[in-house]
C-alpha cells in the first residue's frame, strides 16, 4: 500500500512473501523515483531512494532581446551570452545578479554560439554574414570577424583544448575547421544536407552533425577528416553529447518530434522518447534530460534512468530554443516573447 514517512524518512512493512518489490517514493517538489528491492530472509539493511528536486522558475529577464536563439556561458561562468537573431547582436547577462549588462554588435542573423574552454572568448555564427564573430569576454567587445567560412553557418563546436573551432554551414552542407589562435580557416569537411546542429565528444575525436534535410547524422573523425553518415527516422535539428561522451541526444522532428539517444560505441539509435512538440536544445543534470519544446512553450524533463520517461513539464516563454546550464542554474532563450527564463534548484 501507500505510507507517509516520518521526519526521518523511514517506514516499515510486514513481509508476506520474499521476492523483488518495486518501491516508488514521491514528495512535493521532487521527481517521483522508483527502485526495485529484493526482500529476502534475514535482510535488515536500509535501502535508500534518492529523490531529485524539480527546478523552478527563478526569474524571467525581458526587454533586452530580439529573437534570442542560443546561449553560452563564459568559461568562468560569470556571464551568459545570448544570440539575438533579429537584432544582429549578443546580449550579455550577469549570472550573479541575473541582469542584462549590455549588448554587443555582431554580424547578420547570429544563431549558434560557443565559449572557448581555454581562452576568454566566445564565438558567434553569423548566419547571413557567412562569418564568425569573436567576443572577448573580459572587455565584452568584438575583437575579430572571421569571414568566408562557408554558406550560412548555423551551429558551432569547440575542441577541448580550445584551439580548433568547427562551424556547421547549413547551405554549403559542410563543416569549416578554424584555427582560433590565428583566426584562419584550415579547410572544410563535407557532411549531409542542411547541417543545423553540431557537437563534439569530450576527447575531441569526433563531431556529430545533425543534417536536417536528409534526416541523417554525420560522424566526423577530426583527425582523419573522414565522415560516416547514419540515417535516422526524423529530421534532426540539434545534437547534445552526454558528459562522458557515450551518448548523443538528438532533437528531431517538428510537430510530433522526439528525442533520440545514439550510442557512440556503435553509432546506433538505442532509445526514443514519446512525442515532443518541436524539440530543440537539450542539457543534462543528474540523469535528467531537459529539452526545449518550441511548440508548447515548455521545457520537458525526461528520465534518462527509465527510457526517457516524461517526469515533468515546466512552462517557460514563447518558442523556447536554446538551453544551457551553469552552476545548477538553467537558462532558456524564448525566441518569440524576447525573454530568457532562469530555472534554479531550490
Amino acid at each position: 500500500g501507500t505510507q507517509t514517512t516520518g521526519p526521518d524518512g523511514n517506514f516499515a512493512f510486514i513481509v508476506r512473501e520474499y521476492r523483488d518489490f518495486p518501491f516508488l517514493a514521491s514528495k512535493e517538489g521532487y521527481i517521483p523515483t522508483e527502485i526495485s528491492v529484493v526482500v529476502e530472509p534475514g535482510r535488515r539493511e536500509a535501502e535508500m531512494i534518492p529523490l531529485r528536486i524539480i527546478p523552478v522558475i527563478k526569474k524571467t529577464i525581458s526587454g533586452d532581446f530580439d529573437n534570442p536563439m542560443y546561449i553560452a556561458f563564459s568559461r568562468d561562468g560569470d556571464r551568459a551570452y545570448v544570440t539575438n537573431n533579429g537584432g544582429n547582436s549578443v546580449t550579455v547577462i550577469n549570472t550573479f545578479t541575473d541582469t542584462v549588462e549590455g549588448t554587443i554588435e555582431v554580424g547578420e542573423r547570429p544563431i549558434g554560439i560557443v565559449a572557448n574552454p581555454a581562452r576568454d572568448e566566445v564565438y558567434v555564427a553569423n548566419n547571413w554574414s557567412h562569418s564568425i564573430s569573436v567576443i572577448d569576454t573580459k572587455s565584452n567587445t568584438t575583437v575579430d570577424d572571421i569571414g568566408d567560412i562557408g554558406r550560412f553557418p548555423a551551429s558551432l563546436a569547440i575542441s577541448p583544448e580550445g584551439d580548433l573551432l568547427y562551424s556547421a554551414n547549413s547551405i554549403s552542407d559542410d563543416v569549416s575547421v578554424i584555427d582560433v589562435r590565428n583566426g584562419v580557416m584550415l579547410g572544410t569537411i563535407q557532411v549531409g544536407v542542411y547541417p543545423s546542429g553540431i557537437a563534439i565528444t569530450p576527447d575531441g575525436r569526433y563531431l556529430y552533425v545533425a543534417n536536417k534535410e536528409d534526416s541523417s547524422i554525420s560522424v566526423v573523425d577530426t583527425q582523419l577528416w573522414t565522415t560516416d553518415v547514419i540515417g535516422i527516422a526524423q529530421e534532426p535539428e540539434d545534437v547534445t553529447i552526454s558528459p562522458d561522451g557515450s551518448l548523443i541526444y538528438i532533437s528531431a522532428g517538428a510537430g510530433d518530434g522526439e528525442l533520440m539517444i545514439m550510442d557512440t560505441s556503435t553509432n546506433t539509435i538505442i532509445e526514443e522518447s514519446a512525442a515532443i512538440a518541436d524539440p530543440r536544445g537539450a542539457v543534462t543534470v543528474d540523469d535528467v534530460l531537459y529539452v526545449t519544446s518550441r511548440l508548447d512553450n515548455s521545457v520537458k524533463m525526461l528520465d534518462l534512468r527509465r527510457n526517457m520517461t516524461l517526469l515533468q513539464t515546466i512552462e517557460v516563454g514563447m518558442r523556447p530554443v536554446g538551453i544551457a546550464v551553469s552552476d545548477r542554474e538553467i537558462y532558456i532563450a524564448n525566441s518569440i516573447d524576447n525573454s530568457v527564463s532562469i530555472l534554479e534548484f531550490p
